[in-house]
């Protein structure tokens, strides 16, 4: 009787839904099996690693560091191995990395437009693991500091902050909170 539930209890565990959708989506277009449950996470995994790049690039912009970034996570066996295991968390961290790409991108370049995207894509986050409602609005909060930001910009970040804040303070009084 719960449709399109947001976390799933098995035993408890109040697991986000996030997952269950996703391999779910996948093993209707590829059939039910392994290959179709895994290929998603996996891809994820590997579009993390652009993600990462993107994240380094915008906070130290040197090509160097964050092809550096962008290496050390590609070879790091905790992400190779979570990839390849069907971790939701794996997914989870995609959307952070890149929606925090994309806000920082678009605080340097006054696009407010990119700045909702990245906020999308870090709220879409909080559909896969837990631990991101807590890591979100941490990670924006040293931006409510950033100099040189025109009114409409320093407004948008606000909101974008508090709208987190308050999202996560909300799915915490929730039952699987």
């Amino acid at each position: 009787g719960n449709i399109l539930p947001l976390v799933y209890n098995r035993f408890g565990d109040y697991r986000a839904a996030g997952i269950f959708y996703l391999s779910g989506l996948s093993a209707l277009i590829l059939g039910s099996n392994q290959f179709a449950v895994r290929l998603p996470i996996a891809l994820f995994g590997a579009a993390t690693v652009a993600a990462i790049y993107l994240i380094a690039i915008e906070l130290f912009q040197n090509k160097r560091i964050a092809l550096f970034s962008a290496a050390a996570l590609a070879i790091l066996p905790w992400h190779i191995v979570l990839s390849r295991a069907t971790s939701e968390g794996i997914v989870g961290f995609f959307f952070v990395c890149f929606g925090l790409g994309l806000f920082l991108r678009g605080v340097r370049i006054h696009s407010i437009r990119m700045v909702w995207v990245g906020a999308l894509s870090l709220s879409v986050s909080y559909l896969f693991y837990h631990s991101f409602r807590l890591l979100v609005p941490i990670s924006l909060i040293p931006l409510l500091w950033k100099p040189v930001i025109s009114k409409q910009m320093k407004k948008t970040i606000n909101i974008a902050i508090l709208s987190f804040i308050a999202l996560s303070i909300i799915m915490s009084f929730t039952y699987a909170g």
